[in-house]
Formats: structure tokens, C-alpha cells, sequence
């Protein structure tokens, strides 16, 4: 199975949305980790505490829209530094969910359905490299 690459259309999408959602990338993090509080706090533990580590992080991820060709490394790295926490890919969607629903809430009404699917589509690429990093291979292979 290969990745699907966003189209043209949903290129646009997130490169114009990045102008929403990077200065509010503090909001999105603190919405972050609220859902994931509520929806995994076991999961949100093995998160650092400090918030602005994890903005960090997101900043990168969804900045990974105005570099697809470097996605895949920024996925991988993610992926190891997740697994070496006991994270696994069984809990992507909700991290990934979580990270949309942040940015949704945050860009309030400027966030648009075309967006909205231009990032779900965005986030299987991210999350499908993340997997086939060969990182969680093995997990998945088990």
C-alpha cells in the first residue's frame, strides 16, 4: 500500500491554514492536552509536563504541510522518540485526533470543512509513516 500524497487542492488548503494555526500553536497545545487529559490520561503522562516542549513538537508536525518531503524523517524521528516512552501506533488516532480537534477549537471560525479534511487526509500520511518507520514495525508485526 503506498501513501497518498494531498492533491493540489488540499495543498493549498493546509499551506493557507498554517497562517491560522501558527500563532495560536500555544492555544493548540494547551486544547492538546486537555483532550488528551480527558480521553487518555494515561496517556497524556507520558507527555512532558511542560507544555512548551509539547508545542514544539506540534509546531513541527503541523508545519511538516509546508515540507511533505521531509515529513517522512520528522515522522520517524517522532515515532522513535514515542516508542522509547511506551508509546505505540495503537495510539495515534487518538494523538492525532487530538491535535485536530485542538486546532479546530482554536481557529474557531475560520476553520473551514475543506480544512478539516485537507487535515484528516494530512494526518493518515503523517500517521502511516510514522508506522512504517520500521520503529513500530515490529509492534504491528506481533
Amino acid at each position: 500500500m503506498s501513501v497518498i500524497l494531498p492533491d493540489q487542492i488540499e495543498s493549498n488548503r493546509l499551506m493557507s491554514s498554517l497562517s491560522v494555526l501558527r500563532p495560536r500553536i500555544d492555544d493548540i497545545t494547551s486544547e492538546f492536552c486537555r483532550l488528551l487529559e480527558f480521553a487518555n490520561p494515561t496517556l497524556r503522562l507520558k507527555f512532558p509536563s511542560n507544555e512548551r516542549v509539547i508545542a514544539v513538537g506540534i509546531e513541527e508536525i503541523i508545519g511538516t504541510v509546508s515540507n511533505q518531503d521531509g515529513a517522512r524523517s520528522v515522522m520517524e524521528r517522532y515515532a522513535s522518540i514515542a516508542q522509547s516512552v511506551g508509546i505505540d501506533e495503537t495510539n495515534l488516532p487518538v494523538l492525532l485526533a487530538s491535535i485536530q480537534t485542538a486546532m479546530a477549537e482554536t481557529a474557531g471560525y475560520t476553520w473551514t470543512d475543506g480544512q478539516e479534511d485537507a487535515w484528516t487526509c494530512w494526518f493518515d500520511v503523517l500517521a502511516e509513516f510514522a508506522i512504517r518507520s520500521g520503529v513500530h514495525g515490529d509492534t504491528q508485526a506481533a
